[in-house]
This record gives structure tokens, C-alpha cells and sequence, in this order.
């Protein structure tokens, strides 16, 4: 695990809120957990009237994790063909989920974190 992508409401940096819909975040904070470097990038996936998928976005950054409160199985198995990790239950602020992240507190997905509408 090396940058682990966030999805986020906005630009606030380390006090910025997790975004409760995943493919639908308006921005992903990205965090270097080597060099703690953070970086935001608008959500310019098809689910915002883009082009390519949310993870296909944030593997194309260089992300290879997400952490995240939940998301779809559709995105959670498109993440692992990318080879990108997925742990959920996070809560917070980025900050908060940064902790989280290190304390070992997020899982992989499961029933419990997928979400319950269609995508």
C-alpha cells in the first residue's frame, strides 16, 4: 500500500469530509503514505459525465488502495481486476481516515459495506 485514494466532498485537504457515495464523490484525495504528499483530483468519471469508471480514474493517478465508508460490488470488483485494494468502514474526515487506515480499524468489502441500491 503505498497512495491510498479518498473519496471526499470537495477540496479541504486532511480536514475534508469522506464522501458518502463513492462513484459519485465530487473529488478523491489521494495520500503518498511514504511521504504523507496529498493531492486532489475532481471526479471526471462517467458517474460525472466523464469518461472511464471511478476506479479506472484513480488507478490512472497512481492510487492502489481506496478507502471508503462502502461501495457497489460493481466498483469493488472492478477495483480488484486494477489490482486495487479496497478496505471500508471508514468514517470522518481524511484525517480521520488516515488513522483509521493505520490502525488497522478498515476491512475488506463485504455484505455489511456494500451498498443496498443499483448502480
Amino acid at each position: 500500500m503505498r497512495t491510498v485514494a479518498i473519496p471526499t466532498t470537495g477540496s479541504k485537504g486532511m480536514e475534508d469530509m469522506l464522501f458518502g457515495h463513492f462513484g459519485k464523490a465530487p473529488t478523491f484525495t489521494l495520500v503518498n503514505l511514504e511521504t504523507g504528499g496529498l493531492t486532489i483530483i475532481d471526479n471526471t468519471s462517467d458517474h460525472m459525465g466523464g469518461e472511464g469508471s471511478p476506479p479506472e480514474l484513480i488507478r490512472s493517478v497512481g492510487a492502489d488502495t481506496v478507502a471508503t465508508g462502502h461501495l457497489g460490488a460493481k466498483a469493488a470488483e472492478r477495483c480488484g481486476e486494477l489490482g486495487i485494494t479496497v478496505l471500508c468502514g471508514a468514517s470522518g474526515t481524511v484525517r480521520d481516515v488516515l488513522e483509521q487506515l493505520r490502525s488497522g480499524m478498515l476491512s475488506a468489502p463485504s455484505p455489511a459495506t456494500m451498498c443496498k441500491h443499483q448502480h
